[in-house]
């Protein structure tokens, strides 16, 4: 039996703390200063919000941050305890309190007690281990839509009532709108740090593939090229989730078909049973000449381990085609535009070459298998 492609899939998957966390690295720096104030003598607590759209790695880095204390902690005879709660799956403010306390361990029971009398229970327990809480509340957000402001007022008040503050709260968000709808009171007593996080470029999402990758996959089966494809497909939207969620499913397909690393058509079949997708309906709302850019595209990366071709390359097919049915090909500033309406209607991934290349050229992949643009192209010719 040929060994596995993988060296720990685990480390492609979502709830995985990588070693690593390229083009955060600030982002990771400001939240530990800002929360190492709890490893201090006199401490404090700490209040921080992270915001950012699907992908951006708000929830990484929030955990990130959580472990990171708890190690420092760990150095400094400090005990810190990080927990997660999804507001999502979590929506109430008892199914919030009855998570954090059920993640550290504690024995309360979950029916019969009012969320304050919860609240109590998980602070003295805290004191009474001298410990210090970092709750991490993801998608904080749904929680504010589904109960208001009132466990979030509660939550950011309730170091008053210590001698010694015990619970820091990072909250996780897609953007702060919500913020603004709570109370003037709350938004006082939470307005502290917030981190934005920008949606990764298509760089950023290749330096993150690779660096995965080092730690998931055997050496050489993800190639630079392939990175890039992910990277240019993923790209539009910057959601690293997406594109970590299509390497790992290629992985799964090449090392079903036998494969000794990820190709460029195992990540198009990953992608086909991905949202999103491009229907290949769309291409009957094409122009001709849009779909002979697609037909010559094709062609070109017909090969399973092609995963880009140049500008030049695509311009030079083109005209090779539309001259072979008699058509006058677009010049060249009018085939930019038509790759640009193709890239916008999700047929084409673009990705820029590396610093080894003269300048930056932009390279070109198909989200649609080729065989199946030809099939279909050839057909409405």
């Amino acid at each position: 039996m040929d060994p596995s492609i993988f060296l720990d899939e685990y480390k492609l998957l979502p709830d995985y703390l990588p070693n690593r966390i390229p083009h955060r690295e600030e982002e990771f720096g400001r939240l530990v200063r800002t929360f190492s104030s709890i490893l201090a003598a006199a401490s404090t607590s700490a209040t921080a919000f992270v915001v950012g759209p699907v992908g951006s790695g708000k929830t990484m880095l929030a955990r990130k941050v959580g472990a990171k204390l708890e190690d420092e902690g760990r150095r400094d005879g400090v005990i810190v305890k990080a927990v997660t709660v999804n507001c999502r799956i979590d929506k109430g403010p008892s199914s919030v309190m009855n998570r954090t306390i059920e993640s550290l361990g504690f024995t309360f029971p979950k029916r019969g007690y009012e969320v304050q009398e919860t609240l109590r229970f998980l602070i003295d327990e805290l004191m009474q281990m001298k410990s210090r809480l970092i709750l991490i509340l993801d998608e904080v957000d749904s929680l504010v839509a589904s109960n208001g402001e009132a466990l979030l007022y509660t939550l950011a008040r309730v170091n008053e009532t210590v001698s010694t503050p015990v619970l820091s709260l990072l909250m996780v968000a897609k953007d702060l709108r919500f913020f603004w709808e709570v109370d003037a009171s709350t938004r006082s007593s939470l307005q502290k740090v917030v981190v934005k996080l920008a949606p990764y470029t298509a760089d950023q999402l290749f330096a993150i593939m690779m660096s995965r990758a080092a730690e998931a996959l055997r050496p050489g089966v993800l190639g630079e090229d392939t990175a890039r494809f992910i990277a240019g497909v993923a790209g539009d939207s910057g959601d690293a989730r997406y594109a970590l969620e299509l390497l790992y499913r290629a992985a799964k397909i090449a090392e079903y078909n036998g494969a000794e690393r990820v190709r460029p058509a195992e990540v198009q079949e990953a992608r086909n049973s991905l949202p999103p997708q491009v229907s290949l309906e769309e291409l009957g709302y094409l122009t001709r000449h849009e779909r002979m850019l697609l037909l010559a595209a094709a062609r070109l990366l017909k090969p399973a381990d092609k995963a880009f071709i140049s500008t030049g390359e695509l311009e030079t097919e083109y005209g090779s085609l539309c001259r072979s049915l008699g058509l006058d090909p677009y010049r060249h500033t009018m085939v930019w535009t038509s790759i640009q309406n193709l890239k916008a209607k999700g047929f084409f991934a673009t990705s820029q070459s590396g610093k080894g290349s003269r300048g930056r050229t932009t390279h070109i992949g198909l989200n649609v298998p080729p065989y199946e643009i030809i099939r279909t192209c050839s057909e409405k010719e």
